[in-house]
């Protein structure tokens, strides 16, 4: 769906000047328990996309999660 909003490319580029300034500030530890928690949550939708399904290899998903959030802060603090 495509949004009717204007786009201001400034608001943008400063948005994202000020996220990379806030990560380099950031307490790595509470962002990566953040960011495995809500990517397990994305693992599982993608996976059972039929509602009310919820089954799912634990260990496995769970070690793919931190997997994808240590690589997600790996590359943030490249910025």
């Amino acid at each position: 769906m495509k949004s009717n909003l204007p786009i201001d490319e400034a608001i943008y580029e400063q948005g994202y000047n000020q996220a990379i300034k806030d990560l380099n500030d950031c307490d790595w530890q509470a962002f990566r328990r953040e960011a495995a928690k809500d990517i397990l949550c994305a693992l599982i939708v993608h996976k059972d996309s039929g509602l009310g399904t919820f089954s799912f290899d634990s260990n496995a998903k769970v070690e793919q999660a931190i997997a994808i959030a240590d690589r997600l802060i790996k590359r943030f603090k490249q910025e």
